[in-house]
């Protein structure tokens, strides 16, 4: 801080010792941040005598670069703070790039609102807020009385020359300039010395740092109603707390409510072009920003640091709300950045506002504003906002684009900001992260042996399982040789994977062969995959039956057993029967064509039972089509019995006896073997029985033999003689000529060797002649 007041010695000796520091480099001034451009009816210079601040188009110049300058501006009556609710307030500072050459710097300050206001003091040291640095000169009635104050100092007054104001603070280094916090009416925040100028003020919470080097500092002021706090912070660094007890003291005890505003000062040797502007002022216009951002393809509201797809289509809505304010929201243009990945669909971008809970007509805004990544809408289109009614109270912004990254792994950051004449609001970033597309996918899991699929199904239940990277949610759809037969759809698919399944009901009405069954997945970008499974309808063949002619079921072994298999195929060309009987091997039986598909068919077979054991036997049946395919089984039981029978039968023998009165007995050598088997089980009982039959075309009668003259011969004509050399008469009453009893199957026979065997027996009586006869040789089961 200068003093005013100089002596020439002591400007002398000063003026030597900053030699060096005036042939620093001089920064240059940095352009403005974005402010607010209009501070009608929300600051004021007042028009007091020596306020030499004025205000251009939104910039305040509180002092030019002239020396002993002083300057303020100040809220009006209408821009009041008001401790009775939290408050936000943001602005810059630009003190000169001058560096060590500047002087004196720029004072925030609160003053309560007392209804008698005083604007600012004095040039020099004092800023135009703080008390004179004479010592004579009291505390109250030369300082801002009932305030509080944050100093942006540019010269550190240490001397007796200049005054002790900062003789606490400062850094030679950074040019004895600070920033601090301090009490600009409160007496005890001063401490007076014993020299003329020996004042010296209790700064607090000082920042040493080089304030003239052409940069914009920003100071932002909090309020915090329900900790009755207030802090500070400057370029956003660590919050300064201002003592509550003090801060009460000093201002909310005299008001709930205070004009706020900056003042500064210049010395009479150095001096600054010191600047202020507004970005955020508390209570003006209170409204609120927000993005919202769907995936139109997924049909999903993203969050905030959400993963998108590249090709993804997007639908972006930006509302901003006037909530409540002390002016009109005017002249608002709106700026949205971070669309550089983005192709925006042409026609979609739409401004629609509304009033209270009411839609207006929407706006649609020309894709000229779109360009380089970024979408403007001048405040020519944009609506000043308001709550009263004829302005509208809430804009949505809104339009739809597709992401267009190719390399992924991208970062896209939307923002959109509205910068208004008196008001700026910035909703916060949306950030979202570009992977590369990775396409959904599906697989059937079907067995193997589950491909060939029999006719008898009604239904089939195809499953398995998908995966979707990208969320959302997916569809499946359903194909039979390329016909739709059904799809699921809406399926969510936020864990990335899931089963699915999918039960057929119509396999009946299908044709027989092959077949092509089809899942496809699509997701919400439109990707899509599919998975196949080939599949057939097959009909095994049926044995509808398997008879026996007359149901005959017992037969003698040696016989051939007579077998007709009922049966029909619907889709194969042959089939090959088999048969298995008992436990034992199967048996081929023969092969049949399928002349006409689906219809019945008798396939006749002769099986030999010549092998076979005595008893009952399960004969299983069954049939393999041309395709593989085996048939139903079929069953039939048949018993098979032993036989006893003639091996060896007798021959017809002629034998001439010579003179018939001639009487005796010969042997008959010429009938031959009479041979017997027996396959029934061992122990059974038979007997061959003989008797003569003269008249062969008529078995009722039997005769003796006979001659041409019709003359009969004797009953014991023709007689069997045993090994026990007993007669048997063959004659018209049947005779045993031999009874045996079965050990094995082994070929007996009649015996005729030795004095035993047949024998004609001619009297002396029989008429002479050729007699003939018919002897029936027969078998008889006997007990």
């Amino acid at each position: 801080m200068k003093n005013k007041v100089m002596k020439g010695t002591l400007f002398l000796l000063l003026f030597y010792l900053i030699c060096p520091i005036l042939l620093e480099v001089e920064a240059a001034i940095e352009t403005p941040p974005k402010h607010l451009r209009d501070l009608s009816d929300i600051f004021e210079t007042p028009l007091v005598n020596g306020n030499l601040a004025h205000i251009t188009n939104g910039t305040v110049q509180v002092t030019n670069g002239n020396p002993n300058q002083v300057g303020a501006v100040w809220s009006t009556d209408k821009n009041l703070m008001d401790f009775k609710k939290d408050f936000h307030m943001s602005s810059y500072v630009n003190l000169g790039d001058r560096r060590g050459n500047s002087a004196d710097g720029v004072m925030f300050v609160i003053q309560a609102n007392t209804g008698t206001q005083r604007w600012f003091t004095t040039s020099g040291a004092s800023l135009g807020a703080l008390a004179d640095n004479n010592t004579g000169v009291p505390v109250i009635g030369s300082a801002i009385p009932n305030s509080f104050g944050i100093e942006f100092d540019l010269y550190g007054n240490k001397s007796n020359a200049d005054g002790y104001f900062d003789n606490q603070v400062g850094n030679p280094a950074t040019y004895n300039q600070h920033i601090a916090q301090v009490w600009p009416g409160d007496p005890n925040f001063y401490d007076d010395g014993g020299t003329w100028y020996w004042r010296v003020i209790r700064h607090q919470n000082p920042i040493n740092r080089v304030l003239a080097d052409g940069l914009w500092i920003k100071l932002a002021v909090d309020w915090d109603v329900e900790k009755q706090q207030l802090s500070y912070q400057i370029d956003d660094g660590v919050p300064h707390v201002v003592d509550a007890a003090i801060f009460k003291r000093n201002v909310l005890d005299i008001s709930s409510t205070a004009y706020w505003g900056f003042t500064g000062s210049t010395g009479p040797t150095y001096t600054a072009q010191q600047q202020v502007i507004f970005d955020e002022v508390p209570g003006l216009v209170n409204a609120e920003a927000k993005t919202y951002i769907k995936s139109n393809s997924r049909s999903k509201f993203l969050d905030n640091n959400s993963t998108v797809f590249s090709t993804e289509e997007l639908h972006f809505s930006h509302e901003v709300i006037y909530h409540e304010g002390k002016q009109t929201w005017k002249d608002i243009e709106v700026t949205i950045e971070g669309l550089s990945e983005m192709t925006i669909k042409p026609n979609s971008i739409k401004l629609i506002p509304w009033y209270d809970d009411v839609e207006g007509s929407s706006i649609s805004i020309d894709e000229s504003a779109y360009r380089e990544g970024s979408i403007t809408i001048s405040d020519n289109i944009m609506p000043d906002l308001d709550v009263a009614g004829i302005n509208p109270s809430k804009v949505i912004i809104e339009y739809d684009g597709i992401l267009h990254s190719e390399s992924g792994s991208e970062q896209l950051s939307v923002q959109a900001n509205y910068t208004g004449s008196n008001a700026m609001i910035d909703a916060d970033s949306f950030n979202l992260y570009v992977s590369n597309n990775i396409q959904p996918t599906v697989n059937v899991a079907q067995e193997e042996n589950e491909v060939n699929i029999p006719d008898t199904e009604s239904r089939i239940l195809f499953s398995g399982d998908w995966q979707n990277p990208t969320g959302g949610q997916v569809e499946l759809a359903y194909y039979l040789d390329e016909q739709l037969i059904g799809s699921n759809s809406g399926i969510d698919s936020s864990d990335g994977e899931g089963s699915w399944s999918f039960e057929w009901l119509d396999f009946e009405n299908i044709s027989y062969g092959e077949h092509i069954f089809k899942v496809v997945i699509t997701n919400q970008l439109g990707q899509a995959n599919v998975s196949s499974l080939p599949f057939f309808k097959f009909n095994s063949p049926t044995l509808t039956g398997v008879s026996i002619p007359h149901n005959q079921n017992i037969f003698e072994k040696g016989e051939k057993i007579p077998f007709q298999i009922m049966w029909k195929d619907n889709d194969s060309e042959s089939i090959q029967f088999y048969c298995q009987i008992d436990d034992d091997i199967v048996i081929p039986l023969g092969q049949a064509d399928n002349i006409a598909m689906g219809e019945e068919h008798t396939y006749f077979h002769e099986i030999i039972t010549e092998n076979m054991s005595l008893g009952r036997h399960l004969f299983t049946f069954f049939g393999i089509d041309s395709d593989g395919n085996k048939s139903n089984e079929i069953f039939s039981y048949v018993t098979i019995v032993g036989k006893v029978q003639f091996s060896t039968r007798p021959s017809n023998f002629e034998m001439e006896s010579g003179v018939v009165s001639t009487p005796g007995e010969m042997k008959v050598t010429t009938l031959g073997e009479i041979g017997i088997t027996d396959s029934r089980e061992p122990g059974s009982n038979w007997s061959v029985t003989a008797q003569l039959n003269a008249d062969e075309s008529d078995t009722r009668y039997h005769k003796n033999f006979i001659n041409e003259d019709g003359i009969e011969a004797p009953d014991d004509f023709l007689v069997y003689k045993n090994d026990k050399n007993s007669r048997i008469p063959i004659n018209t009453t049947s005779a045993i000529v031999m009874t045996q009893k079965t050990f094995n199957a082994s070929e007996v026979f009649v015996n005729q060797d030795g004095e035993a065997g047949f024998y004609i027996n001619t009297k002396s009586w029989m008429y002479r002649g050729i007699y003939t006869a018919s002897i029936s040789w027969t078998i008889v089961d006997a007990p």
